[in-house]
């Protein structure tokens, strides 16, 4: 394994880690009453496409990420765990920055004038 195959890792992992966070948020949404609107929407197909999706695109992710160690043993150690450890710091420092600086909470201040902030719906059973 060389540092390309680690570049190309980095770049699929990110494209698959981005589908993946879309496709959880829309079933995030469409579990709190979300209703897709347009000219195209799955209709009664938007659940079953939506879990088949993700499964897919979590075994990729996981896939691409996981440390195989199919590297040649005289490969260098963190060529093979780069990526994962990359992503797990990434995430590490996105959940400390949510938790310490608390954005949510200056919504206020972007939001034009008259407008309500949003509201988030509860969460039903359907």
């Amino acid at each position: 394994m060389n540092a390309l195959v680690a570049l190309v890792s980095f770049g699929v992992s990110g494209i698959y880690l981005a589908f993946f966070l879309t496709v959880v948020a829309a079933i995030i949404g469409r579990a709190r009453g979300w209703r897709g609107e347009g000219e195209f929407t799955l209709g009664r197909w938007g659940w079953p496409v939506s879990i088949i999706a993700v499964v897919y695109l979590g075994a990729m992710l996981v896939n691409v990420v996981y440390p195989s160690g199919l590297a040649s043993p005289r490969g260098y150690f963190n060529l093979d765990w780069i990526t994962l450890v990359v992503i797990a710091v990434i995430a590490l420092l996105g959940a400390l920055y949510l938790f310490i600086a608390r954005p949510d909470r200056n919504v206020q201040k972007h939001l034009q004038p008259g407008q309500a902030p949003p509201e988030t719906p509860p969460v039903t059973a359907a």
